[in-house]
């Protein structure tokens, strides 16, 4: 059987075209301890949709503890506009003292209650992706 390769165009990007980061932080005292983009999108509505259920399990089952939502316009992520970027969206997931068993570990079907938040640590930085 032969195989016929199609040639594939890159998408197109115009002017203004922005993606959503979506980054996840595990956070104490205002202090980032850990932090890992989780993925990128063309919408807002997606990476918020994720933060809010929890897709994926992207608190990691409480470690961590923040997600944030960057508006980023194209270029090079630890360059263009990241230190001026203002379109910044916290969330903050928290566990319920029930959904904790008696050894001190999260329960298996364990949720989050994730809600917006102000930002939770004292100096804002960029990050790249991956």
């Amino acid at each position: 059987m032969e195989v016929r390769m199609m040639p594939v165009s890159p998408p197109r990007v115009t002017e203004g075209d922005k993606i959503y980061l979506l980054y996840v932080f595990n956070i104490k005292d205002t202090k980032i301890e850990h932090e890992r983009c989780w993925g990128y999108f063309f919408s807002f509505e997606e990476p918020e949709h994720c933060i809010i259920n929890n897709v994926t399990d992207i608190f990691e089952r409480g470690y961590y503890t923040h997600a944030k939502v960057v508006v980023q316009e194209p270029g090079l992520a630890m360059y263009s506009k990241c230190r001026e970027t203002k379109h910044k969206y916290w969330y903050k997931a928290e566990y319920h003292k029930e959904d904790i068993d008696e050894e001190g570990y999260l329960k298996l079907a364990a949720q989050p209650e994730v809600t917006p938040c102000d930002t939770p640590i004292k100096k804002e930085y960029c990050i790249g992706l991956g």
